[in-house]
């Protein structure tokens, strides 16, 4: 598990920039084709992580040169590895916001996701880079 952060972390730091969200663009594809057939994109530099072990206070840790008492605590813990602002961040994330992010790694439509956002969690990943971009799908491909 240690081994596939530091890879997530490696992807997150020589990811390729996305640009930023289009928020005019997505306004007006709402506007016009509704939420059904609207998919968020996640940033190509995001992985969501399922772990069993605190690997996440291990690396972190490690990082800052800050030896801690680990907890031993055991999964699943969800962690969030994504490029914001020239630096590589790593979040412990709720179960419900995992279930959310794999919504979006799905491809999962926006009316399917504001379902699934029951903390209201999308606004905050739109603001930190998170979901990069949006994409129109056919009418025949609506995510149930």
């Amino acid at each position: 598990e240690l081994a596939q952060l530091e890879m997530a972390e490696h992807n997150a730091w020589y990811g390729a920039d996305s640009g930023g969200f289009d928020f005019t663009a997505f306004d007006s594809a709402l506007a016009e084709v509704g939420a059904e057939n609207l998919c968020l994109r996640v940033a190509p530099t995001a992985t969501l992580l399922c772990l069993e072990w605190p690997v996440d206070r291990l690396w972190l840790a490690h990082q800052q040169h800050d030896p801690q008492h680990i907890e031993s605590e055991t999964g699943p813990l969800h962690c969030l590895v994504w490029r914001q602002d020239d630096a590589v961040r790593l979040e412990r994330i709720p179960a419900v916001q995992a279930d959310l992010l794999n919504g979006l790694f799905a491809g999962e439509n926006l009316a399917r996701l504001a379902a699934l956002d029951k903390d209201g969690d999308l606004p905050g990943l739109l603001r930190r880079g998170v979901i990069s971009s949006f994409d129109q799908q056919p009418g025949d491909l609506i995510h149930a």
